[in-house]
């Protein structure tokens, strides 16, 4: 069994550099991604390259509905219970007024972070 064999993980910024690699990476392994990033052709292109374990979805980290589209994309296409990986951090200079999106969702994260000994 693969590392992240039955795995449904979001990745935010998951259309370039490290979110690029950590997405092929995870697919590598066995598992499924939404590839969440305001980068449309390069994620539509890793999506196509990556095939059936990979989607894109238009995303700005800075919106809230945006993450919860992208993890509601994440459950319709590859089943419950996706992980949500950042792999695009914004720096307060980059955007001053905004907020992390742990600090302003409406509603608490329904998924626990309980670690895996199979990951």
């Amino acid at each position: 069994m693969k590392r992240f064999e039955g795995h449904n993980i979001v990745v935010t910024g998951g259309a370039s550099g490290i979110g690029e690699a950590t997405v092929k990476a995870i697919v590598a392994e066995g598992g499924s991604v939404i590839i969440a990033d305001l980068q449309q052709d390069k994620g539509q292109t890793l999506a196509a390259e990556l095939g059936s374990q990979a989607r894109f979805h238009h995303t700005d980290v800075t919106r809230e509905t945006d993450i919860a589209a992208a993890i509601e994309l994440a459950e319709r296409e590859f089943g419950p219970s996706p992980a949500l990986l950042t792999a695009r951090v914004l720096l307060a200079s980059q955007v001053p007024s905004a907020k992390p999106v742990s600090m302003t969702m409406s509603k608490p994260w329904p998924y626990s972070a309980a670690p895996s000994s199979s990951v």
